[in-house]
């Protein structure tokens, strides 16, 4: 079996973070993947795919900035995933 290609890897987690389960975590977490998985590398798919594994609704917590996140989540990560505008990407359509 081939190994998994980034490219493979990135349309895999794109996939992942736009069905999360409620609306709002498929629109700011998928948003957010659509505009930064392109540039990610591998490390930071790495965190990225690790931040995925979590809890819906903790994740969404911890981007809003309602609960503070585990320490072995990727604080890079979240810090870009809160500074990400969800609601300029729906204005854009």
């Amino acid at each position: 079996m081939s190994a998994e290609t980034i490219e493979t890897r990135r349309k895999r987690l794109r996939h992942r973070a736009r069905y999360r389960g409620f609306k709002e975590a498929d629109i700011l977490i998928g948003g957010f993947a659509d505009a930064a998985l392109p540039d990610m590398d591998a490390a930071e798919l790495d965190a990225f795919e690790a931040i995925l594994a979590c809890n819906d609704h903790d994740l969404y917590a911890w981007i809003a900035g309602d609960r503070a996140a585990p320490e072995e989540i990727d604080p890079a990560i979240l810090k870009r995933m809160r500074a990400f505008d969800a609601a300029a990407k729906i204005r854009e359509g």
